[in-house]
């Protein structure tokens, strides 16, 4: 019992300063394994500790959709010093089985991240005769299991998680590492994402980890590497300083969900590239890539250290109320260095084309990839990397990386996840400098629908037009939007955060917010409006006019209807 509390107070469960995604995940599986010969012995309920119920809770969230790679289990994500797809086992039906009595709620969200994990019999621990198969005798699996539901959310010191569709089987799912303390530096992806769209994997980080050792005697050659994370690298080299990455700003809301991130570093370390590098699992890319000479694959080299740099990585996800509707992100990665660099995004297909720079892939799973860069390219690689066939599944992915110069710069691309056969929608790009900083900025037109999209240094903006119906997003430091003679004013401390969604329709104004307290101000020519209320509850506006409404928005979330 002192055992499992000392490990949960030191948060040694978790991804942390010395625990990572495969191991913390280790040490939650072993406590469950205690834990429930405590509880049932009659000593010590540790179902009860919300710092062991949140482990729980915060695993199950990782879990992928699951993947057709791998029996359509889910796994959880492959961050960190892990194999991807066994990083699950059967601890969150065991915990189901100790509380659904005392809370079946959680029982049955227990056993939804069970069910999503692809029922495992047993724990990852189970070449020890008293671990392993044993837990079969503890699993209920008649207790319903419930869908969360859950929508996109801020992990603290661990990352974004976006969502739309849970739990469907046109679930979008992007993992976004961001923010963890330290971790272990050597592992450590922060910034990378990894994306399944539609359902089905797409966008992914190489969690396969054993393939290398096995193979190529080389742990570090694709899970310890920054370009193989779906997320730029510097000078060819990792950066080894862990913890220095914060959220600047997390801000959800019914249409879009920001969040932006930021680190800092002075110290970079290089290996060689990824093996092997002959027969068909071999790297390919489109123009060599710098590497140390006379290391072995799994054998960092020289420290090197360089004056400081700042990375910001802004993701703004775009997303539909039907789970089979549109979904795609934009990002813009902005860099503060005086070494190269480069933008990299992998994909699991069968096959890539690159037009005027746009890249189309294929995907393997009945769902496509384009990736349309906002800014230009001024030199663009593509290629291939990763095992088709090997006892840790296909991992093939393919490449599209664009390489930056040595100067302070910005990045940005929309990926547009589509199903087979869908056409691709039509993208117009602007990217100019403007007084509020270096801009990327887009138009996409759909049958029904058009969307425009802006991202500046510290905001993004979306504005969608849908027939006479308006819609303005304004996220982070966003002051104002307005079109046509609608607008949106937003006032508060300095610097504004959050989001402020409005939409005008013939009727009327509706809208949610998520942030601080603020002041917004709606401006419509062709409203008459006489009623005010926030959370369904009537509210004396601070002005309100012809055409005009000002009214103070508490801090938190909420939601807004003008008549």
């Amino acid at each position: 019992m002192r055992d499992i509390d000392h490990a949960l107070d030191k948060r040694w469960h978790l991804p942390d300063y010395t625990q990572d995604e495969w191991y913390g995940a280790l040490t939650l599986e072993m406590c469950t394994w205690s834990a429930i010969m405590l509880k049932q012995a009659g000593f010590y309920d540790f179902f009860k500790d919300a710092r062991f119920r949140d482990g729980l809770d915060f695993y199950g969230k990782l879990l992928t959709p699951p993947d057709p790679r791998h029996g359509n289990a889910g796994a959880i994500v492959p961050f960190g010093n892990g194999q991807g797809q066994w990083n699950r086992s059967g601890m969150w039906a065991v915990a189901a089985s100790a509380v659904k009595k005392d809370d079946p709620v959680f029982a049955g969200r227990l056993m939804w991240y069970w069910q999503r994990a692809g029922q495992p019999g047993a724990f990852r621990i189970g070449d020890r005769n008293d671990f392993g198969w044993s837990t079969l005798g503890w699993i209920d699996p008649t207790i319903p299991a419930k869908n969360p539901e859950f929508a996109s959310e801020w992990l603290k010191d661990w990352g974004i998680l976006f969502r739309a569709g849970c739990g469907t089987p046109q679930e979008t799912y992007m993992a976004l590492q961001m923010g963890k303390p330290a971790g272990l530096g050597g592992y450590n992806a922060e910034g990378g994402f990894h994306l399944y769209a539609q359902g089905a994997p797409l966008s992914l980080l190489f969690g396969i980890r054993s393939y290398d050792v096995s193979q190529h005697k080389g742990s570090g050659n694709l899970t310890r590497q920054r370009w193989l994370a779906n997320r730029p690298s510097f000078d060819n080299r990792n950066e080894q300083q862990g913890g220095t990455g914060k959220v600047v700003e997390w801000a959800p809301s019914s249409g879009a969900d920001y969040a932006c991130g930021e680190w800092t570093f002075t110290r970079l370390q290089a290996m060689v590239n990824p093996y092997p590098r002959e027969g068909d699992d071999r790297l390919i890319l489109s123009k060599p890539r710098w590497e140390p000479e006379g290391l072995e694959p799994n054998i960092a080299g020289p420290m090197k250290t360089v004056p400081s740099i700042t990375w910001r990585r802004q993701v703004l996800f775009v997303k539909s109320p039907d789970p089979a509707g549109r979904h795609y992100f934009v990002i813009r990665d902005s860099a503060k260095t005086t070494v190269p660099w480069d933008w990299n995004v992998w994909c699991l297909s069968s096959d890539e084309q690159v037009k005027d720079n746009t890249a189309s892939f294929t995907g393997k799973f009945g769902v496509d990839l384009d990736v349309v860069p906002l800014t230009p390219v001024p030199d663009l690689v593509t290629g291939a990397c990763g095992p088709t066939k090997s006892f840790a599944g296909d991992w093939r992915q393919q490449l599209y990386q664009v390489r930056l110069s040595a100067q302070d710069g910005s990045f940005a691309a929309v990926l547009f996840p589509r199903k087979e056969g869908e056409a691709t929608p039509k993208i117009v790009t602007k990217s100019e400098a403007t007084p509020m900083g270096n801009s990327a900025e887009m138009q996409i037109e759909f049958a029904e629908e058009t969307h425009r999209v802006l991202l500046l240094d510290d905001a993004a903006y979306i504005l969608r037009f849908h027939g006479t119906q308006t819609t303005m997003s304004l996220f982070g430091t966003a002051t104002g939007l307005g079109d046509k003679g609608h607008k949106v004013s937003i006032s508060g401390d300095d610097p504004l955060s959050g989001a402020v969604t409005v939409t005008f329709t013939g009727t009327g104004i509706s809208g949610d917010a998520h942030g601080p307290q603020r002041e917004v101000t709606i401006e419509s020519p062709d409203g008459t409006f006489t009623t005010l209320t926030i959370d369904g509850k009537p509210v004396k506006p601070a002005e309100m006019d012809k055409g005009k409404v000002r009214f103070n928005l508490p801090a938190g979330d909420h939601t807004f209807v003008v008549k």
